[in-house]
């Protein structure tokens, strides 16, 4: 009878002891997973973060390229403006003295042309004013 519950108190114990064993085990066990989910979720969110740096990072150096390609795009059409404006004024003075050469020219024609008139009509403008005065008088004496 001692023996007996000698051997059921060591077998309650063992079963105790195992049980309690296996409830560690599991408990083990259950920790082991959570880690390795949270270790999952942090590389998980560890692969997250370092997209959204790339991203940001070749944003950055795409907005870098794209100042860079807007300061170049002012400073060529800065130039392009300045040469065009450079060659119509260019053009301009090439039209603006052609036409002042053109106007000297008739001036001086004209000039010619009117002190002959101015020579020409004089005689006959003479002739005209001593008729008129001539007739004027002579039927003032009539």
């Amino acid at each position: 009878m001692i023996k007996e519950i000698y051997i059921d108190g060591y077998t309650q114990n063992y079963n105790m002891n195992l049980n309690e064993k296996q409830n560690n085990i599991d408990e083990f066990i259950c920790t082991i997973n959570d880690k390795k989910q949270q270790g999952f979720d942090l590389n998980k969110m560890k692969q997250l973060n370092l997209s959204q740096m790339e991203r940001f990072f070749a944003m950055k150096q795409r907005q870098f390229y794209f100042r860079v390609c807007i300061k170049y795009m002012r400073i060529y059409v800065k130039r392009r403006l300045e040469k065009n404006r450079k060659a119509a004024y260019s053009r301009n003075t090439i039209y603006r003295n052609r036409l002042t050469r053109v106007f000297r020219g008739w001036r001086t024609c004209s000039h010619a042309w009117g002190i002959e008139r101015i020579n020409n009509s004089e005689d006959s403008f003479r002739k005209d004013l001593e008729r008129q005065k001539l007739t004027m008088w002579t039927s003032k004496v009539d």
